[in-house]
């Protein structure tokens, strides 16, 4: 899952237990996106769609899936779809 928004990247903890971490509402957001792909597919939010059209990056692959209320949060939000294509080894 993917999404793009503001976040903090940090040591997080005590002075005797320390973890490197990200948190954050984009993080929460990919989180639940990555989980309810189905295999070999990407899905991200509206604004990392809206990051690619502005870059000019080729979306014939991209598929909307529509308006998606995750778990944890009240509004929806657009949901696009990349599907990954696998190579044989």
């Amino acid at each position: 899952g993917m999404c793009m928004g503001e976040a903090i990247l940090a040591n997080v903890g005590s002075p005797h237990y320390t973890n490197y971490t990200i948190i954050g509402d984009p993080v929460n957001t990919a989180a639940r996106l990555m989980q309810m792909a189905p295999p070999n597919e990407i899905l991200f939010c509206g604004r990392v769609h809206e990051a690619l059209r502005e870059g000019r990056t080729a979306l014939d692959e991209v598929e909307a899936r529509g308006e998606v209320t995750l778990r944890g949060k009240q509004a929806a939000i657009s949901v696009y779809a990349l599907p990954v294509a696998l190579q044989e080894a």
